[in-house]
């Protein structure tokens, strides 16, 4: 069966942006993700997503783009901005949508207004302009207090509680708006209600209550779920809800809609257009039997059946609650620590963290101030804000060394604008550049662990070792992951990380029990082990990120199917083409050097384990079950080849090599296109760099970054195939150690230089007027006169080749002049014969073929996603299996 598509505009960058996205892939969905900057999204990279850079504000050419992706069930997005858009494409499709007048209602929040004022749904609310907000006049139409927010937006997001004349001044110099809402104050609890609609029928799914931090701001800091309400309450906010749907027309989707209570009064706030954003689907999906990410997907997806059979069992299990840690003073974030105690697991709970490392904090009084939340369910609401409060006491965010916010402030100003660029550098292309070699101490001791684990379930199935000492050894392992082997990693290790984690296990577990670690077993293979583990997983990884650029150049070919390109040869202009067509030649050689990574990998899921120093045990060892319990399908047949060999090095440099040429060529071919005496391509600003002595500089130099990385790669490639070269077919240092830093260090280079590739292509500007003047100035038309001339008039092509090129002095840039002497030479009536790239044979730039070869890419790219989930899957389970053995031993886990 075909699997269908869901393409995504845009998202949330944290939250229910990324639930929805992991959802409709359970569901079984191909997932396209259109995004103006896609880098900006972390969560694009943990999944197989088909994304591309497109303007996500111009229609026409979205439109024109899902029309090109196959089987689409579904256009949406998670973010409030983007509603009406979707709404429109999904219209357009003939889709299921909703009415556009009732969304455009829900984004402009004073038609809201005056909609629901008509029933006295809604406080009284009022436009005011901005000259009135600096004049302090907006009293003389509403008295204070009052609130005063933009006429669209959401997150709390300059909305102000004014009491006075004073802070409205304060207001109306920090908001940099023409037009603002002024709204009566209604004092009471704030709830908020989440709805699905389907087909005009409201389906109230749940209360929430919510917190407000310190006036004069209204930025969330917590929920409470469900709403603990007195039951008639409950009916009165539901009938008001529904009532205010179909004022507005509301037919189909998600609504989050805003109320205050007081007294039995009920008054709506604000309808948004979308699913609750600040974790409360997550929160419901915690209380409740029901998932709200799932039933908003189906709901959109007209899935009715299904639908109503899911919200027919919805039972509330527990009660809940979110509460938010603030920012409390401005800065750069270095890190966010969570202090760990004892007993922290007594109720169903969840820590998320909402900033990362280089975020900055600016205090803006909205949702941008959250730096983490902690989402905790259990049979009390009391108890379960105690340990969320409990938890938050725990989370800091450090920052780095603070300076004077003005002089940080002054020096993003002035890198943000050097007068040629106005913008810095990209944080993506920043991260990849900063991005550290890949394999760490800390990876190195969690292998180390896993095989431990393995090896100490192995030898107790074996019957080799006893049940409590094997419980002894794998309760202290599992000690060392609670805290990230800190009390390993701190230790000195002069003698390689593993001696140094022996020693520290014989210290806890004493010689009897520490001692046997190496029981049938050796460095070798342990080293070999590690070996296979490190390319399986970083293989894996790579396959995976060069699979999406494969993906995002294929989503561009079909961008620019029909933009004018030239094809070179020799570093001449020869024929005219398309960019779609280029675009297309260069993901085909990366297919091809992918379906050799995939054949790599199934080269590392070999186990070496249980090969020992290279001449096996004599201890009756069962190297099936860690082969099993480490995600390997098969193990060795050879003691000696296990230890030994390095052929699976050898080929990640030569396939990592592979990849960098490719690239190297491509990024080559922009380099020389994006310099003025081409024109052809340009890059944006954040992806450029400036001069510091010439004002008038632009320079790519990311481009060179690439090719500089990949000329380490080649270094890489040689030095490790050199510490192979004439070494014993034995185990040695050469061999195990040298050899697996070396294909770390590779696969590290090669896939930071697949990432900025990414983002480069992405960003890519095509200038298709100065590609046509550049296919006429080189008469790149007559190979197509040519093969005219024998079409229709039975010329040889030597003949009217010979001609054509004798007659280039003569005719310059007139070609009304070539047509005149070609009509008299050979007595005919040609018409103009211009350059035209809808050459529809071998394998040409037609815009059939082009589309025909996009159509396989994207099937081969469906293939390559199964093949990796298969692998990723059996290494999941594996460890999972693992786990599962280790709780049933030591239940404390």
């Amino acid at each position: 069966m075909e699997a269908r598509s869901i393409v995504f505009v845009e998202s949330n960058t944290t939250g229910t942006g990324e639930l929805f996205i992991k959802e409709s892939l359970v569901m079984g969905y191909n997932v396209f993700f259109l995004s103006k900057d896609p880098f900006k999204y972390p969560f694009l990279e943990k999944y197989p997503i088909h994304y591309v850079q497109i303007n996500t504000e111009n229609v026409d050419g979205m439109i024109r783009m899902v029309e090109g992706i196959p089987s689409v069930d579904l256009v949406f997005s998670s973010s409030e901005f983007f509603v009406e858009i979707v709404n429109q494409i999904n219209m357009h499709l003939r889709l299921i949508s909703n009415r556009p007048e009732a969304i455009s209602i829900c984004r402009n929040k004073l038609a809201l207004y005056e909609v629901l004022s008509k029933k006295g749904l809604c406080p009284k609310a009022i436009r005011v302009l901005r000259s009135t907000v600096l004049g302090n006049t907006a009293s003389d139409f509403m008295p204070y207090p009052f609130v005063v927010k933009p006429l669209k937006g959401s997150g709390s997001q300059g909305v102000r509680f004014i009491r006075d004349a004073d802070q409205l001044a304060i207001y109306a110099n920090e908001i940099d708006q023409d037009e603002f809402i002024v709204q009566e104050y209604m004092d009471g609890e704030e709830f908020s209600v989440e709805v699905l609609s389907l087909h005009g029928e409201h389906h109230v799914m749940g209360i929430t209550r919510k917190y407000l931090g310190e006036e004069p701001y209204f930025i969330e800091t917590g929920h409470d779920f469900p709403a603990d309400l007195p039951r008639d309450e409950t009916e009165k906010i539901c009938c008001i809800v529904r009532e205010a749907l179909d004022e507005i027309g509301y037919v189909t989707g998600a609504s989050h809609i805003e109320i205050r209570v007081k007294r039995q009064t009920v008054k709506i706030i604000e309808i948004n257009p979308r699913l609750a954003g600040g974790m409360i689907p997550v929160l419901m999906n915690k209380c409740t039997n029901i998932n709200m990410i799932r039933l908003c997907l189906l709901v959109h997806l007209n899935k009715i059946e299904e639908f109503a059979e899911e919200i027919a069992r919805l039972t509330f299990l527990q009660k809940g609650v979110i509460r938010f840690k603030l920012a409390e003073s401005k800065g750069e974030i270095e890190k966010i620590i969570i202090r760990k105690e004892e007993k922290d697991d007594r109720l169903d709970h969840e820590i998320l963290l909402l900033k990362k490392s280089g975020d900055r904090i600016s205090l803006s009084g909205d949702f941008k101030d959250r730096i983490a939340c902690v989402i905790v369910a259990g049979s009390d609401t009391k108890e379960c804000e105690q340990v969320a409060k409990g938890w938050l006491c725990r989370v800091e965010a450090v920052y780095r060394d603070r300076m004077d916010p003005s002089l940080a402030d002054h020096t993003l100003r002035f890198l943000e604008n050097t007068g040629r660029l106005r913008s810095t550098i990209h944080p993506y292309a920043q991260a990849v550049m900063k991005a550290e070699k890949r394999r760490t101490s800390l990876e190195e001791i969690r292998f180390i662990c896993d095989i431990d684990e393995a090896h100490q379930i192995m030898l107790l199935e074996s019957g080799i070792l006893p049940h409590d000492d094997v419980i002894s050894v794998l309760s202290e392992i599992q000690r060392l992951r609670e805290f990230d082997f800190e009390s390993v990693l701190r230790l000195p290790a002069p003698r390689g990380l593993y001696l140094t984690y022996e020693s520290y296990m014989i210290a806890q577990l004493g010689e009897r029990l520490g001692g046997n670690l190496q029981l049938a077993r050796s460095r070798n293979d342990i080293n070999a082990t590690m070996n296979h583990l490190f390319i399986r997983d970083h293989g894996l990884e790579l396959i995976q990120t060069l699979w999406r650029l494969m993906s995002s150049m294929t989503l561009l070919a079909r961008k620019y199917v029909n933009t004018v390109f030239p094809i070179y040869s020799q570093y001449q202009t020869a024929l005219p083409g398309t960019f779609g067509h280029y675009l297309m030649a260069i993901v085909e050689s990366l297919l091809d050097h992918t379906h050799k990574w995939i054949s790599l990998l199934e080269c590392s899921l070999k186990s070496p384990l249980g090969a020992g120093s290279g001449g096996g045990t004599t201890l009756p060892i069962n190297t099936n079950i860690t082969a099993q319990l480490l995600g390997f399908k098969t193990g060795y047949r050879n003691s000696i080849a296990a230890v030994s060999s390095r052929d699976l090095n050898l080929r990640v440099a030569s396939e990592c090599s592979f990849i960098g040429l490719t690239l190297s060529r491509f990024i080559q071919d922009l380099q020389i296109w994006s310099s003025i005496e081409f024109s052809l391509c340009s890059l944006p600003d954040q992806l450029c760099g400036g001069s510091s002595a010439m004002p008038q500089k632009k320079n790519p130099y990311l481009l060179e970054w690439v090719k500089a990385r990949i000329d380490e790669l080649l270094a890489v490639k040689d030095t490790l195939t050199f510490s192979i070269h004439k070494t014993p077919f034995s185990n040695s240092f050469e061999v195990s150690g040298i050899s697996t830093d070396h294909s770390c260090d590779m696969i590290s280079k090669v896939t930071k230089v697949i990432r900025m590739t990414s983002i480069l292509v992405n960003g890519l500007a095509i200038h298709e007027k100065s590609a046509k003047k550049h296919l006429m100035d080189s008469h790149s038309y007559l190979s197509d006169i040519a093969e005219y001339l024998f079409r229709e008039h039975s010329i040889s092509f030597r003949e009217s080749h010979h001609y054509l090129g004798e007659i280039i002095p003569l005719i310059g840039a007139d070609y009304g002049a070539l047509v005149k002497l070609v009509n008299q030479k050979f007595g005919i009536q040609m018409s103009q014969v211009l350059p035209s790239q809808d050459r529809l044979y071998g394998m040409g730039p037609g815009e059939k073929q082009v589309n025909e070869h996009i159509s396989y890419c994207m099937d081969s790219l469906e293939q390559i996603k199964d093949q990796l989930d298969d692998v990723s899957q059996q290494i999941r389970m594996a460890y999972r299996k693992k786990e599962q053995l280790i709780y049933r031993m030591v239940p404390s886990t």
